[in-house]
């Protein structure tokens, strides 16, 4: 009888756990590439939040959005052959946490972020695709000013601010309109098999690392149109040293610098960059040498060492 009785609690538990998990088809999104889903993927995440945390699974299709707030205990899993894919609208995107950057430009607007959060994730063998070439198009038909300014407008594919308990792993990120992924502040972050082709317009940086603790980057590659990979404090009173920021490796080609330390970067000691395990370095020239080894491993799939800089 207790035999009997345990099972049961058991697999009534189990459905419990699955329970929470939840498709965000079921909330009315459509996977076609035309209808903007931001609405009913949000109301996904806050469904799976509220129930108490779980994964939510985007099916195989191309699903349109703007900003996805991303909630306590939710892990956006996106499976094979799904592709969450960013509006080329601008006003689509929201700015929920605004900074000002290096230099000076306001920024903050982004496709999904997390904000005060903690246990969350992005998994799963999809990909997100920011669509930053043709953002950048409908963009500046309205917006004359300076490119130097727009820039800062246009989302970020994904943002981490402020959070505990972070893991992307497994997702490819690619053509974000700006930043690729920026971590604010955050705490025990876990980036691992993530692939990141982001060129096409400027300030495409693949990984920003900003005063967090507890950050390991494993088995990562990133083509980036900027820097692959940037440490900063642009937080006020936020510099960590490197030590008790990063551990990890990195597969790197870049336009412009593979281990970036910015002007602004706090503790950080560009003298420290030898700890970083980057097996390549970043030129122009370069960067367009490797485009033949990027085909080779994002396309074809195939294990190849980066080729050593001259």
């Amino acid at each position: 009888m207790k035999i009997k009785l345990l099972c049961l609690f058991l697999l009534l538990k189990c459905n419990f756990v699955f329970a929470n998990d939840v498709d965000i088809t079921k909330f009315g999104a459509i996977g076609d590439g035309h209808t903007l889903n931001s609405l009913s993927i949000q109301k996904a995440i806050d469904a799976c939040n509220q129930s108490g945390g779980g994964n939510v699974f985007f099916p195989e299709g191309t699903f349109l959005s703007g900003t996805l707030v991303l909630k306590d205990n939710v892990n956006l899993h996106l499976k094979k052959g799904a592709r969450l894919l960013g509006s080329t609208n601008i006003e689509d995107y929201q700015n929920l946490d605004p900074f000002v950057e290096g230099l000076g430009i306001h920024v903050g607007w982004a496709l999904i972020i997390a904000l005060d959060a903690k246990n969350v994730g992005i998994e799963g063998e999809g990909s997100i695709d920011g669509q930053g070439s043709k953002l950048k198009e409908e963009q500046i038909r309205t917006d004359l000013r300076p490119e130097g300014q727009r820039w800062g407008r246009r989302p970020f594919l994904l943002r981490i601010v402020r959070c505990n308990g972070v893991t992307v792993k497994d997702i490819t990120l690619s053509y974000a309109a700006a930043w690729t992924s920026h971590y604010s502040q955050s705490k025990n972050v876990q980036i691992e098999n993530v692939k990141i082709v982001s060129v096409g317009v400027a300030h495409n940086d693949g990984i920003g690392i900003d005063g967090c603790q507890d950050v390991r980057i494993k088995n990562c590659d990133v083509i980036s149109g900027d820097d692959a990979l940037v440490f900063s404090s642009l937080a006020k009173g936020f510099g960590v040293p490197v030590d008790e920021m990063l551990k990890g490796d990195l597969r790197a080609y870049a336009a412009a610098e593979i281990t970036r330390f910015a002007e602004r970067s706090g503790l950080l000691d560009p003298r420290e960059a030898s700890r970083v395990a980057a097996t390549a370095q970043g030129s122009k020239l370069w960067y367009l040498l490797n485009l033949a080894l990027w085909w080779r491993r994002f396309i074809a799939n195939e294990p190849i060492a980066p080729a050593v800089a001259a």
